[in-house]
């Protein structure tokens, strides 16, 4: 799941990325969170409208919980040492990532954004392995990918704001 689809849930905001949410704790879905999309939904609680300021600790500490403690169906890939050395600035270890080489070419390539990388290189790597991935995003753009034109086993499933009239639209090609 992208980092809005995880921010929204807990943010209580979103009644489908919830809904996502809730089947991961129930067991009926599984979810990867690595480094990057750590630090990216604890960066995100902060600059979030519907999160005030002194309810930011409480949502990164129920994130945290949820991938360290709860949930059997996340498959926790947080390198703990990126944790620690990042802890007090973790928007240095996004900029370094999205300033990397490799995301930049593979964005560039896919026609996604370099922040989006990441994300897709994390799906790619679990749907070779054999999973059904779909990466779950209320970023439009990346939604718009499409992994077949590249033979990756890979769905979008875009995530509307709430606000938004339609419902989620999962691409099978």
């Amino acid at each position: 799941m992208d980092t809005n689809v995880w921010v929204f849930a807990i943010a209580g905001e979103n009644q489908i990325a919830e809904e996502l949410v809730s089947d991961v704790i129930s067991g009926e879905r599984e979810t990867v969170v690595d480094t990057y999309i750590y630090f990216e939904v604890i960066n995100a609680f902060s600059r979030s409208k519907s999160i005030s300021d002194k309810h930011v600790q409480s949502a990164q500490d129920k994130f945290g919980q949820l991938i360290w403690a709860e949930c059997d169906t996340i498959e926790e890939a947080v390198d703990e040492n990126k944790v620690n050395e990042y802890c007090e600035n973790p928007e240095e270890f996004l900029e370094q990532r999205r300033d990397s080489t490799y995301d930049n070419m593979l964005g560039d390539s896919h026609e996604i954004q370099a922040k989006d990388a990441p994300i897709l290189k994390l799906a790619y790597e679990y749907a070779t392995h054999g999973s059904q991935t779909t990466i779950h995003t209320n970023d439009e753009d990346f939604a718009d990918f499409d992994p077949s034109r590249f033979n990756y086993p890979i769905k979008m499933n875009y995530v509307p704001d709430e606000t938004e009239t339609v419902g989620p639209q999962l691409k099978d090609e």
